[in-house]
């Protein structure tokens, strides 16, 4: 029995997915005599009958089918492996795991994304969003070899290493609806104690974890994400610190009113994390671009 090569398999794809002959002859920069020599060959060396060339398109038989299902996923396989070589001749990671603290809107890192992928193409990249804890756990269980946005100590790790971001702006905000909505003085802990708070939990998995802004005794709504808390406040479930980047469209449509609390934690500091031994040429341009502080800057700021 013949072996069937990745180049016939190109061929049989091609017209398949072109139609006819010559439209696939063109696509291939050959001439369609030559495509039928490679079709005829196989047909006769396996025996079967691959198109039907009765009508004004091949059309691909039941076993044609088969073989076409089944050498388009070898020939898959075979552009994962030159990519895979290529990446390792670059020394370019194959796939870059980074996590990110939710204080950080996704939208503010689009950019840098889009960036990476015209410097480092053909390198996967998997984000996740963190919260609290999430980060720092992300880097030590293998869940992310880049963190963006930690906050807190840093864990006592050779590999790990770390530097300043920025840092982000906090409010305390309630829902237009909101009995506290319409005190016109500073609202108090007393104040706030008395009210529901909406919590967004703690993303880590393995450390332990931390919960903020939630005063003794304060009945608490945890959610997922920050988007999540802002719905629910807004449906006048509870009441929260945000950070200004995720509340400022709904402080600026007048859904959330800003309120002054005591001891209000305005500014967040974050930074940035990473496995030394993990990062490859791929990780080394993102923290390189986030050591700019411009493009720092630009990852903090608040939408317009």
């Amino acid at each position: 029995m013949t072996k069937i090569t990745l180049e016939s398999l190109e061929v049989l794809e091609a017209i398949h997915r072109c139609g006819t002959f010559a439209l696939a002859a063109k696509e291939l920069h050959r001439v369609p005599s030559a495509l039928t020599y490679t079709v005829n060959n196989i047909e006769q060396q396996l025996n079967i009958k691959i198109f039907d060339r009765s009508g004004h398109r091949a059309k691909l038989t039941p076993i044609g089918e088969l073989l076409i299902k089944e050498g388009v996923k070898l020939l898959n396989s075979a552009d994962q492996i030159e990519k895979r070589i290529h990446l390792h001749k670059m020394e370019y990671e194959e796939r870059l795991l980074i996590a990110y603290d939710q204080l950080i809107p996704f939208q503010n890192l689009l950019f840098l994304i889009s960036d990476f992928y015209q410097e480092c193409p053909g390198v996967e990249l998997k984000f996740t969003s963190e919260v609290l804890g999430g980060c720092w756990d992300a880097l030590l269980s293998n869940r992310a070899t880049i963190a963006i946005g930690v906050t807190g100590d840093a864990p006592v790790r050779d590999d790990i290493a770390v530097a300043p971001l920025g840092t982000v702006e906090f409010i305390f905000a309630v829902s237009k609806n909101h009995p506290l909505a319409k005190k016109i003085d500073a609202i108090t802990n007393q104040d706030i104690q008395s009210y529901r708070s909406v919590a967004v939990a703690d993303s880590t998995r393995g450390l332990v974890s931390r919960f903020s802004g939630i005063l003794p005794g304060q009945e608490v709504l945890t959610v997922n994400t920050f988007q999540e808390k802002i719905d629910a406040m807004l449906a006048g479930l509870g009441i929260g610190y945000l950070p200004l980047a995720h509340a400022k469209k709904y402080l600026d449509s007048g859904e959330l009113i800003q309120k002054e609390v005591p001891r209000l934690k305005s500014k967040g500091t974050l930074s940035l994390a990473w496995r030394i031994s993990l990062v490859g040429k791929a990780g080394k341009w993102f923290i390189h671009q986030l050591s700019d502080k411009k493009i720092a800057k630009k990852i903090l700021a608040v939408p317009n």
